[in-house]
């Protein structure tokens, strides 16, 4: 019951959440081929292991519920349906054809349940490429003039780039960000069901370890959390690194040789650093909450400690 919950919620968000088919439109995406060759380089490595992580989840998903599909002695006692057709006196290939075409709904449940994880995977990374294309434009600001000559303070063309530069810098930015924004905004209404329903489906499993009855065999428990885990990676390393791309901002402004600015380029300069104060962060509920390594390794000591409490009652309990 509590996987169903957590795959309506993930169907719902699936139709709901249309931003992540038109990202690239809408944030108005440079070509990876504009920076340097090792921006360049570094993107690619970045979009391939991206791709890995796209792919092993996709198969992880698939395999998960093929496995399940398998016939199993045990399933008739947790299946309500199950049992109802074994209880009916049906031909045997309309017994057969029933059996399996309810089975198949694994493949598609587990899939469903996958999908949202690898839109923000693919959403944040396109923020994050973006921003480190713009992080490359804003470290050479100053490129073409030497700011170590003297008379740079009195060269009203070098100020005036720098100005229209700077300028270039922050509209970008404030448009990645509100990109990032309107993407937050159409998942915010998911994040409290997806917790929830995800946190029930965890105490499902361990509540199953600590009462002993599974049925299926281990090898699908196994492949089922090591699904959860990856899929659970996926959002969180997709938020994650987009907060660490933009929390290079500041650095890169300060590297900078912004004591050779005039004045009004140096309160522009003051206006970008308060802007990006504060990294970009996805999947954002409040201040306190939003999803990141700090999250999720948080989330995962309370499940080994819940985890370890049922399992240390059970060994209690059967003394």
């Amino acid at each position: 019951m509590s996987g169903a919950s957590y795959a309506m919620v993930s169907l719902i968000a699936i139709i709901k959440i249309t931003q992540t088919e038109t990202c690239r439109e809408k944030l108005d995406c440079w070509s990876e081929e504009s920076g340097s060759r090792e921006t360049f380089l570094r993107i690619k490595r970045d979009a391939r292991r991206a791709t890995f992580y796209t792919i092993l989840n996709t198969v992880l998903s698939i395999a998960a519920g093929v496995t399940l599909v398998l016939p199993n002695e045990d399933e008739i006692h947790y299946h309500y349906f199950l049992k109802i057709l074994a209880e009916q006196t049906l031909p045997n290939f309309i017994t057969q054809t029933l059996y399996y075409v309810y089975k198949t709904n694994f493949v598609f449940l587990f899939f469903v349940m996958t999908v949202n994880s690898i839109r923000i995977l693919y959403v944040s990374r396109q923020i994050k490429f973006q921003s480190s294309l713009l992080l490359e434009h804003l470290g050479n600001i100053s490129e073409g003039y030497d700011v170590d000559d003297l008379n740079i303070f009195y060269n009203e063309e070098y100020h005036k780039e720098v100005n229209n530069k700077l300028k270039f810098c922050i509209r970008r930015h404030l448009h990645i960000a509100q990109f990032a924004k309107e993407i937050n905004d159409a998942v915010k209404s998911f994040i409290i069901p997806f917790a929830i329903t995800a946190t029930l489906l965890g105490m499902t499993v361990l509540l199953i370890g600590f009462t002993g009855t599974i049925y299926y065999n281990y090898y699908q428990i196994i492949l089922s959390a090591v699904l959860y885990l990856s899929t659970l990676f996926c959002a969180v390393e997709g938020s994650q690194c987009v907060e660490e791309e933009t929390d290079k901002f500041s650095q890169v402004l300060f590297s900078n040789p912004w004591y050779t600015w005039n004045r009004e380029n140096k309160k522009l300069l003051c206006i970008f650093l308060t802007i990006t104060h504060e990294p970009i962060k996805m999947l954002k509920w409040s201040e306190t909450l939003y999803l990141n390594y700090d999250w999720a390794i948080s989330v995962l000591k309370k499940v080994y400690s819940l985890g370890s409490v049922f399992f240390n009652m059970r060994g209690y309990i059967t003394k």
